[in-house]
């Protein structure tokens, strides 16, 4: 089975994205890799991105000022929460990469979420540690 994967992120944080989805393992016969870039083709439509969201297992919400601050991240969490509360997305995981950022009080944060946040991730490379071992602990089960 493969384990569909989307990014959610603010595409001023492009460069922190990139260090993460490159220090993840993934191989692409049991992960499949997604997130919404700007500067994709045409076709890549954010009301693409929504819709697809129905066939994603695991979302990570890769939660700075930028993204906070994101009509598009915003919608694409609101869409996120509502599937997993369908049951069609398994996980919300939220990745704090802002220290400044207080998920009790910031009223940007959804409430669905707020118990979720993984701690503050000091670093990229740490955040990809952490999302690593997420994605583990989702195959293990799926392997069952």
């Amino acid at each position: 089975m493969v384990l569909n994967i989307f990014f959610s992120y603010s595409g001023l944080d492009l460069d922190t994205i990139e260090i993460i989805l490159n220090n993840i393992d993934i191989n692409p016969s049991q992960h499949n890799l997604c997130h919404y870039k700007q500067d994709n083709s045409a076709n890549d439509t954010m009301e693409k991105v929504i819709k697809s969201l129905v066939n994603i297992d695991l979302f990570f919400l890769i939660t700075t000022q930028n993204s906070l601050a994101s009509p598009n991240v915003q919608r694409e969490l609101k869409e996120a929460i509502r599937l997993v509360k369908m049951g069609q997305i398994k996980e919300i995981c939220p990745v704090l990469m802002d220290e400044n950022i207080d998920t009790k009080i910031d009223s940007r944060i959804p409430e669905y979420i707020r118990s979720k946040f993984i701690c503050h991730i000091q670093s990229p490379l740490g955040a990809a540690q952490i999302i690593q071992s997420i994605i583990k602990k989702y195959e293990c089960m799926y392997e069952r």
